[in-house]
């Protein structure tokens, strides 16, 4: 481990022009210009309706959105260079019913302390480690990796349990991230170039981006290569004693806390075997190094985020997270039928270092002399996935999808032993580790029956057998507690769904949908006698927490599509009513700083959204998003909440607006502006306790102004314009827990947010 008090190396800001080469070598690689391609701006003004209706795969099949009885967000690739979209954030903020929180992904085999693994996804108020499921194409991730988001054609955001196509972890929806493929007909290439300022940021923000599409043989074999590498800085100052010993010693000042280097990349080739058959393989790579968590204190009764965090200790937080996804995708296309085939290897490390000196030695008291105190975890998964189905066309009537899958999710979870080093001996803090493994079987299948004219029939069905293992063991000074726990579990998880093609624009929708997520065990807290405090606060002995329940909903779902087609317009609909049993929400056992999930009985969810996007004049094109969610308890569980609480993570209220206008300056000049604005309803803290904290609602603004000419564009834009501090959830402790008193009953959050004001300037080329 490197002294506490001194940053690693790979965490310090490179010089000037080595930040340049990381931006500029990539650009090397396609340097050759090539055949033009048409203007980004000019497509604006000249777009027909069919062009605006997204092509999606929600069902595993190309379709138009508008008939697909599914509500569903999408982002194009226009809509993704519009927006500026380039992280998870990006997109969340702008789709309706959508919302997330950092510090409550505790699952099996994952504790969700500190930064990298502890982002959920709360879908229709479905919250909750592994209740949305997250893909790149067709290969599962982690709700908890932030990818960049580079060379996409689209991103589909589910909306309702998906469970019949895609599997467990779908009770809320799904996000697909969709790759771009190697053409094979004409070689391209395109990069962009960033360079801007943060609001409180010690050092500028540096950026680049290049994606290359090689064609190897004409109509045959192509090859696709992107890169990225981005450099931003921290906006969190951190001060701290000059000697640690003296809490009155001087304090000094350390800035650009929170700093991060992204560097991603993707390698495809596409092979065209025959007319009917295509071979498809891709390498995705990417590494993010954070130099401080971007979570700073927001102390209680407020619970807001502040920039400056007091510390005793120089001693800096930081992260690392990396992850390869090599996959294998083949297709034969048959008279009247596609067989698809898609293989994944998806292998990440993490490493977070938290500063937990001031928790440690609260809990200590004078047992551990004043010291900085490192604490480390160190998280490992692996997951190997494949899928095969066939999609079918009518055959008198009957059209539909049927397929298999298998995967096996591994996981590691490590804190490397902590040690009062000043004692002698060295007396052991904590030590800890967690391994997991889950198996997924499953046959799925859906199919779509014509009736009449206008009505089709959707039954869908999936049948899945599930194995899981997990054992822990925890040794701190109260001594060492051990589990080794195995589950298996089978079930199925239908669908009914009936659309009405009212007219040739306008189609109607219901359905019923049944979503799952596996149980699993969990640590047993009565091995800590301190625990025993909260527990009878709760209500609850041990034996409530040492299992995490299986959790399933029903959801029933009533929407409608509409086009107007001189308008230029789509509008999208949807109501839905969710029964939810045994939810699992996240506990806090102050007593002895214990993190548990609780079986919080049973929960329902009413709501609705709309979503409104196409061209509003010939060159102002717009997307609206609105959604609502009521997600409640609706019986006691193991949680300590009364009856009508609200689900934690879930805000009432979403909403966006953005337009994007473009206009012909003359015949090489066009200029554009987008806009856009985001809000989200406060929720409940998921890390509550005995408290019940509210995160406050939070808007963000965003604004791009550009001109193009020829094959560049150079765009300014300005990201969280109203400088926005939002709560986005308080991350758990690797170490021990900071409290206000020295009774340990006032907690200090550390929360995430998000940069304040940023200014970007960006220069693109496409060829």
């Amino acid at each position: 481990m490197d002294s506490p008090s001194v940053a690693p190396a790979s965490f310090r800001q490179p010089a000037l022009s080595q930040r340049l080469a990381a931006v500029l070598l990539p650009l090397a690689l396609f340097a050759t210009p090539v055949r033009s391609e048409s203007n980004a701006i000019e497509s604006l003004l000249d777009m027909s309706l069919e062009q605006l209706i997204d092509i999606v795969t929600v069902r595993k099949r190309e379709e138009r959105s508008i008939d697909v009885p599914v509500a569903v967000t999408s982002f194009s690739e226009q809509a993704l260079d519009d927006y500026g979209i380039r992280a998870f954030a990006d997109y969340a903020s702008r789709t309706p019913n959508l919302s997330f929180a950092y510090g409550n992904g505790l699952t099996a085999g994952n504790p969700a302390t500190a930064w990298t693994s502890s982002r959920t996804i709360a879908v229709r108020g479905i919250a909750g480690a592994g209740t949305t499921g997250l893909y790149i194409d067709d290969i599962p991730l982690p709700g908890s990796v932030n990818v960049r988001l580079l060379d996409l054609q689209r991103i589909d955001v589910l909306k309702g349990p998906q469970g019949t196509l895609f599997g467990q972890g779908s009770l809320g929806g799904n996000i697909r991230l969709l790759a771009q493929s190697p053409n094979l007909d004409d070689s391209s290439y395109r990069y962009r170039l960033t360079a801007g300022q943060t609001a409180h940021g010690a050092t500028p923000n540096w950026g680049g981006e290049a994606v290359g599409n090689v064609v190897l043989s004409p109509g045959t074999a192509g090859l696709r290569l992107s890169m990225a590498s981005d450099d931003d800085a921290g906006y969190i100052k951190r001060s701290y004693l000059s000697d640690i010993a003296i809490p009155a010693s001087p304090r000094r000042r350390a800035d650009d806390q929170g700093a991060q280097r992204n560097l991603a990349g993707s390698i495809t080739a596409l092979v065209r075997a025959t007319a009917d058959f295509d071979i498809s393989a891709r390498v995705i790579y990417q590494s993010l190094k954070i130099a401080g968590f971007p979570a700073t204190w927001a102390p209680l009764p407020a619970f807001v985020a502040q920039y400056t965090m007091d510390r005793q200790a120089n001693l800096q937080s930081q992260a690392k997270d990396s992850w390869t996804l090599p996959s294998l995708l083949m297709t034969y296309r048959g008279r009247g039928w596609t067989l698809s085939s898609s293989t994944g290897w998806f292998d990440r490390h993490t490493y977070d270092l938290e500063d937990s000196t001031e928790g440690t030695l609260q809990i200590y008291g004078g047992a551990v002399l004043p010291q900085p105190s490192a604490w480390p975890a160190l998280f490992t998964s692996r997951q190997f996935s494949h899928e095969t189905r066939i999609a079918f066309d009518p055959v008198d009537k009957l059209s539909g999808t049927v397929g298999v899958y298998y995967s096996k999710h591994k996981t590691d979870y490590l804190i490397p032993p902590v040690y009062d080093a000043l004692s002698v001996p060295p007396m052991l803090l904590w030590t800890q580790t967690d391994a997991n493994t889950q198996q997924d079987f499953s046959l799925f299948g859906e199919l779509y029956y014509q009736l009449g004219e206008r009505w089709i029939l959707t039954v869908g069905d999936r049948m899945y057998w599930l194995k899981q293992r997990d054992s822990q063991t925890v040794i701190g000074d109260a001594g060492q507690t051990t589990y080794d726990a195995s589950a298996g579990s089978r079930g199925n998880s239908p669908k009914l769904a009936l659309s009405y093609q009212a007219s040739a624009s306008a189609m109607l929708y219901g359905s019923a949908t049944k979503g799952f997520r596996q149980g699993n065990a969990q640590l047993d807290p009565s091995a800590f006698a301190s625990c025993a405090t909260s527990l009878t606060a709760l209500g609850e002995t041990a034996a409530s927490f040492k299992a995490i329940e299986p959790s399933d909903l029903w959801s029933y779902e009533a929407g409608g599509k509409f086009e107007w087609p001189k308008a230029g317009l789509v509008l999208s609909v949807a109501a839905f009513h969710i029964d939810w049993k045994h939810p699992q929400q996240q506990v806090l056992l102050q007593s002895c700083g214990l993190f548990a999930q609780g079986d919080a009985g049973g929960a329902k969810v009413d709501g609705g959204e709309l979503e409104l996007s196409g061209y509003l004049a010939p060159a102002l094109k717009a997307r609206v998003g609105l959604g609502y969610e009521d997600a409640r308890t609706t019986k006691n569980g193991h949680v300590g909440e009364p009856v009508g609480s609200r689900i934690a993570a879930t805000p009432t209220w979403t909403a966006s607006l953005g337009m994007v206008y473009a206009h012909a300056i003359d015949d090489r000049l066009t200029a554009r502006v987008a806009a856009d604005y985001s809000f989200t309803g406060n929720s409940v803290s998921s890390n509550n306790g005995p408290f019940r904290l509210v995160r406050p609602a939070y808007g963000t603004i965003n604004l791009g102004m550009g001109v193009n000419w020829a094959k560049s564009e150079l765009l300014l834009r300005l990201r969280n314009l109203s400088d926005a501090k939002p709560n986005l959830g308080d991350i758990t402790y690797i170490g021990y827990g900071l409290y206000s008193d020295a009774s340990r009953t006032t907690p200090i959050p550390q929360v995430a947010t998000l940069p304040p004001r940023t200014l970007t300037l960006q220069y693109s080329v496409h060829y």
